[in-house]
Parts: C-alpha cells; sequence; structure tokens
C-alpha cells in the first residue's frame, strides 16, 4: 500500500483501560511505531474481561486485543529506578507520549511532563483524564461510567422509578446521520473554499474531509455531481483562482486553466479519500479477520446484492477483484444500492415497494415544527423582497441576484443535488434520510434576525419563531422521533402518515414495560408485535410474539390467540413488510380459511413455524388481525408509537375465526364506537 501516513513516529504509550489505548491504536493503523509500556504490578483490568467463547482468565479478553492492536508491548514495574531509566530510554527516541492514570501517578514515577521535557524538549505528552488536570476533583479516579455520571447521561436511561444507570447500547444510525450531516456540509464548504484559493492547506483538509464523509455514510456518493457542479461553476466564473503552491502565487484566469487546475486538484483528493478509506479498514482488504474461521458469504449473498444494479456491477467487481478497496467497504456500498432499488414504504396508509417522489417533501412538511416553516417561509419572503427591482433596472437586480447566490453556492448546490436525488429515490422509509437540506434552510432563515433594514420589525418576529419552536420541542421531550406537526394531526396520528424510521425505530421498549407493570392484570397474556431489534426480556416484557415467525434467530411456537393484552407497534400495526399488507380480499380470506383448518385448532407446545404454510398462516393471521385493529380504538397509545388493545374472546371470535361478513362486520362496529367518542 505503500508509505503510511504516520510512519516514522513513535509513540511511548502508558494508556490502559480503553481510551488511550484506543486512541493509540488509529495511530498505529496510520503507521506510527506505537510502544505501550504496562506497569507489571497493575496489568490492564481489560485483559481479565470475559473471552468471545465465554472463557475467564488474563489476555481472554477480544476487546482488549481489538483495542491493543498495531503495537509492541513492554511490562515494566515503574516503582522500580531501573524500569524508570528504561522507560525514558523510550521516550528518548519517541515523538509522543500517552497515558491516562490518575493526576500525579506519572510524577510518582519520575515521568511527568516537566521530568520528560528535560530529557526530550520537543516531546509531545497526551494526557486523558476524565475529570481534567486541575481543579477539585482532578485526582479522582474514574473512566467512562464516570464520565457519563458527571455529564448527565446516566439520567436519562434505565428504568423509570429506579436508579440511574449507565448507557447500554449505541445509536449508530442516528449518529451517523448525524455526521453525514457534518461531512457533506464539510466536505463541499471545504472543496468550494479550496477552489477559490489552492493551497497545500486548504486541499489536505478538502481531501481529509471527503474521505471522512465517504466512511461516515455512503451517501457521500453524492458528493460526486456536488463536486462537479462546483467545479463548473468555478470554471466559467470570472473572477479568478489564487493558486499557492508555496512561497510563490499565481493566478489562474483562464477558464482552461481553471479546469485543468481544479480538476487535477480534486484527483489528488480523491487519492487522500483514498487513503483513508484504507486506513478505517486497518489497511486489510479481507472483511473477516484471517484468525477466524473462514466466512462462507456475506448476508445477503453478495451475487444477488450485485445484481439488483447492473450498472455498477462490473465497476464493483473490478475494484473486490484487484483489491482497490476494503472488501467490507465495497459490500457496504453495494447492500445500500441493493436496498435502494426498492423496498417497502408506506405514506398516508398506502403501500408500495418503489416509493413516490413526494415521500419525502411530504415528510419535510409533516415533521418539520410549524415555527421552522415560517421561518423558511420568511427568509424566502426577505430574500425576494431583497432583491425586488425597487430601484434601478431590472439587469442590476440579476446582477444583484447573482453575486448573492454565488456567496452561497455550496450551500445553494448542495441543497438542490440532495433534493433531487431525495425525489427520485426508493428508498422511502425515514424523513432521518434528508437532514442534511436543513443545515442551509437554517443558515437562511438567519436572514429573519440580521440586522439592516426592518430590524424593528423581524427582531420580534425572530424571538417569536424561536419561542414557537421551543414550546414544539418541549410539547413533545422526550420522544422527539414521534413528533408529527399539526399539518398530520399531531404526533398520535402519526402512524397514519409515516412509520418505520420516522416514527417507530424499537425505542419504546422501556415505556411498554413501565406500562405492563402498572395496567395489567394478574395472569393476563401479553401478544406483542415489535418493530426492532432490542429483547423485551430485557426489559422484563414476558409476550409472546406475534410477527414475525422468528425472533432472535429462533423460530416461535405455534400458539392459538386468546384473550388478553395485545401491544403493536406503529410499523407492525401498519403491516408493511409482510406480502399480506394492503387491502383484505376474497382470495386472502380463501386462502387464510384453508390454512386455518389445517393449522388454526392445534396447539402443541413444541410445534415451531418453520414452515412455508405456517409462516403464511402466522403472517395470514396478524394481516386479519390488524386490519380489525387499526379501525379499533386502542385502550393505551404509549410514546405515540405502540398500541395497547385489551381484547376479549368474544371480540377476537369474529376477527380470527369468523366469516368475512363477521370480519366486517366486526370492523363496522368498531369503527362506530371509535368515532362515537371523538378521533
Amino acid at each position: 500500500m505503500g508509505t503510511r501516513p504516520l510512519e516514522g513516529i513513535r509513540v511511548a504509550d502508558f494508556g490502559w483501560i480503553y481510551a488511550v489505548p484506543h486512541a493509540t491504536a488509529w495511530l498505529g493503523a496510520l503507521g506510527a511505531d506505537v510502544i505501550r509500556i504496562e506497569t507489571s504490578g497493575a496489568p490492564d483490568l481489560v485483559r481479565f474481561l470475559t473471552g468471545t467463547d465465554g472463557s475467564i482468565g488474563a489476555n481472554r479478553s477480544g476487546i482488549f486485543h481489538a483495542i491493543n492492536s498495531s503495537r509492541r508491548s513492554i511490562a515494566l514495574n515503574l516503582a522500580m529506578p531501573e524500569a524508570q531509566e528504561i522507560a525514558r530510554k523510550i521516550i528518548r527516541q519517541s515523538d509522543f507520549v500517552t497515558e491516562n492514570f490518575t493526576v500525579g501517578n506519572m510524577a510518582k514515577y519520575n515521568l511527568a511532563y516537566d521530568d520528560l521535557v528535560k530529557i526530550k524538549p520537543d516531546i509531545i505528552m497526551l494526557s486523558g483524564t476524565p475529570l481534567g488536570q486541575d481543579g477539585p476533583l482532578a485526582g479522582s479516579v474514574g473512566f467512562g461510567p464516570t464520565t457519563q455520571a458527571f455529564a448527565g447521561l446516566c439520567h436519562i436511561t434505565g428504568y423509570p422509578g429506579s436508579f440511574p444507570c449507565g448507557i447500554g447500547g449505541t445509536w449508530p444510525d442516528f449518529a451517523v446521520g448525524t455526521g453525514m450531516v457534518f461531512f457533506l456540509l464539510a466536505a463541499t464548504g471545504a472543496w468550494w473554499r479550496h477552489s477559490r484559493r489552492l493551497s497545500w492547506g486548504s486541499w489536505l483538509l478538502s481531501g481529509a474531509v471527503l474521505g471522512l464523509a465517504c466512511v461516515a455514510k455512503f451517501s457521500a456518493v453524492l458528493l460526486l455531481p456536488i463536486f462537479t457542479l462546483l467545479l463548473l461553476v468555478r470554471t466559467v466564473d470570472r473572477q479568478p483562482i489564487a493558486f499557492a503552491p508555496g512561497r510563490r502565487h499565481y493566478t489562474l484566469k483562464s477558464w482552461s486553466a481553471k479546469l485543468a487546475t481544479l480538476a487535477a486538484s480534486s484527483l489528488t483528493q480523491a487519492f487522500i479519500a483514498w487513503i483513508i478509506i484504507w486506513a478505517f479498514y486497518d489497511f486489510r482488504y479481507s472483511a473477516a479477520n484471517s484468525a477466524l474461521p473462514k466466512q462462507l458469504d456475506f448476508y445477503p449473498p453478495w451475487a444477488s446484492v450485485i445484481a439488483d444494479h447492473p450498472p455498477l456491477s462490473g465497476v464493483v467487481q473490478a475494484f473486490s477483484q484487484w483489491h482497490l478497496l476494503p472488501q467490507a467497504f465495497l459490500f457496504g456500498f453495494d447492500h445500500v444500492m441493493h436496498f435502494s432499488q426498492g423496498r417497502g414504504g408506506f405514506l398516508n396508509n398506502a403501500y408500495s415497494n418503489t416509493g413516490w417522489w413526494y415521500f419525502f417533501p411530504y415528510a419535510f412538511l409533516v415533521k418539520t415544527p410549524p415555527a421552522t416553516l415560517l421561518a423558511f417561509t420568511f427568509a424566502l419572503v426577505l430574500a425576494v423582497w431583497h432583491w425586488w427591482p425597487h430601484q434601478g433596472s431590472f439587469d442590476a437586480c440579476l446582477q444583484h441576484v447573482r453575486r448573492d447566490l454565488y456567496r452561497v453556492t455550496p450551500l445553494l448546490v448542495l441543497f438542490i443535488v440532495y433534493w433531487a436525488f431525495s425525489l427520485a429515490s426508493h428508498l422511502n422509509i425515514g424523513h432521518r434520510h434528508i437532514l442534511p437540506v436543513y443545515p442551509p434552510l437554517f443558515i437562511a432563515a438567519g436572514l429573519i434576525a440580521r440586522p439592516g433594514a426592518g430590524w424593528r420589525w423581524r427582531a420580534p418576529l425572530a424571538l417569536l419563531l424561536a419561542l414557537g419552536l421551543a414550546v414544539s420541542s418541549f410539547g413533545i421531550r422526550p420522544t422527539y422521533l414521534a413528533y408529527f406537526n399539526c399539518l398530520a394531526g399531531g404526533p398520535d396520528q402519526g402512524y397514519q402518515h409515516l412509520v418505520d424510521s420516522s416514527l417507530d425505530w424499537g425505542q419504546d421498549l422501556p415505556a411498554l414495560s413501565a406500562w405492563l407493570h402498572t395496567h395489567r392484570r394478574p395472569d393476563e397474556p401479553v401478544y406483542l408485535a415489535y418493530f426492532g431489534n432490542g429483547d423485551p426480556a430485557y426489559y422484563g416484557i414476558s409476550a409472546y410474539r406475534l410477527a414475525p415467525y422468528s425472533m432472535q434467530e429462533q423460530w416461535k411456537h405455534w400458539q392459538v390467540l386468546s384473550r388478553g393484552l395485545y401491544c403493536v407497534s406503529a410499523t407492525m400495526l401498519q403491516d408493511v413488510y409482510s406480502e399480506w399488507r394492503g387491502p383484505w380480499n376474497l382470495a386472502r380470506e380463501w386462502r387464510y380459511h384453508q390454512l386455518l383448518l389445517k393449522y388454526g385448532a392445534q396447539a402443541p407446545p413444541q410445534l415451531n413455524i418453520d414452515s412455508d404454510q405456517m409462516k403464511e398462516i402466522d403472517r395470514l393471521v396478524f394481516a386479519r388481525l390488524c386490519l380489525y385493529l387499526r379501525v379499533r380504538r386502542p385502550d393505551a397509545l404509549i410514546n405515540h408509537t405502540f398500541f395497547v388493545f385489551r381484547l376479549s374472546a368474544d371480540e377476537l371470535k369474529p376477527v380470527l375465526t369468523g366469516t368475512i361478513h363477521d370480519l366486517n362486520a366486526a370492523i363496522e362496529l368498531a369503527y362506530r364506537a371509535r368515532h362515537a367518542s371523538g378521533p
């Protein structure tokens, strides 16, 4: 792969536990020579964590080996003067020293920064302490859970009414989405800045941010048309480009010189991004660790994934054959392209596998707070008013518009390109996918509060809009994902408009558990249809899973449904990802009763739902049940996402075993009961 960025750099690493070893692992992956100096009298506690195979003992921990990769290691008893001298010899030949001991420990071993600069004046030291180097808490011992508690994170997790507890997991899709918003903006802005003044600093910044965008999310592919449009704008623009590769400065005025220089610069930036992608995969092509048993294939199989987008299959296969990019990165890109061709979607009680062009505009309209929509509207009105030719010619007005738009070209191009791809996208599952369009709009909304003409009326308006946004935010907290504005009828009606990650992403198992603990009757059965990957048992929920026919990769047993509490999350209530979704017809009714005669009366405790016919009747039972539940008023609605129905045996009988006329009568009765007491 050639020379890595940090080759020739040496790091003396005194770190332990997680923070500093994880940081120096990245330095090692980038080529630095990391020498870990571990205290023999107090070995790293992570060494003794349970191994991936459940074994217990020193050096069995998988996470220890993961975060301590890419380094050499030595154990020293730093309490001994001889060991301290060995450590100082290593430091004399190092560029960096890293440690995360309690404040004062390095000084106890005569290895504090003041001691080290005497033997190597240019040494750089990184000290990672949880509560700072000075102050009343500096001497406190702590690591991740300690900082969670001090930062307040423990207060917002755990069980209602119980003690605070540390975070037990992550929210990768949310974090990745937020990160991609930043990197799209950063990459676009960095490239535009570089195109105005070509220097080594702006070149490195633009290439680095491009690489980070690529590893943050695969939608970074949109940067290609964004950069192309920006390049064309700078090429045809009359303003020259300052070219400063060193002490000498050049001015590029002709369109051909600007095009050639910017194109060459973009290619070299792509090279920087390519290096960063490889660095994030430890410069290893194989997706699997060579020390582990050889994998059979990806899931879904790579061959079936590639077949879904033949225009790109040749490129991806060539990159894979020649090992031009890491295998995991290439499969991840293919996987995203596979699902972007079509996936079950739901919008306003309608279903589609290829989506709707207006899905994201509609999601934007109903998921954005009214105050924010008004701010965007007023900003547009102010811009038009500012450009309107109150005095002077229309040509002068156009020049004014052109000059103002040029100043925000990166934001404007990002906004247009992202919306263009969103309108053409077949992956209509979540409002989160259009998050990058908001920052340009927020910046534009700043026109309202900008000092100048009309400030006397614009300042109160900005204050009112900010107050309106605060009211919307506090009104929905802490269930922000379930927010829908008044155009959709509010959060309680959101499930009729959008589901999946626009509303229901498996976040409310703790709230359901708390509700069941309070309202469940003794010996009352619980039936659960939950959209998410969480384990209900972890939250103390003992329930029979309604759908799908397997859970945590284990087949569930067949069970005849009876009276009890039916808890159904919004996405499952709309049955979006079932082959039996949508209107019920005579063909489905016939198939339902045909299979019901075979399986419906059976309830053997060990009969797994593992045959195609049993999977079919299991889904048909759930589809017929949801057809009724979507009309019936829920007995409880938890955090706008979980619908709870207390159903008796008499109420279930026409729904599950009755004729189609019995089903229609039950639905009609539920409809009248619901609307007799309001929506």
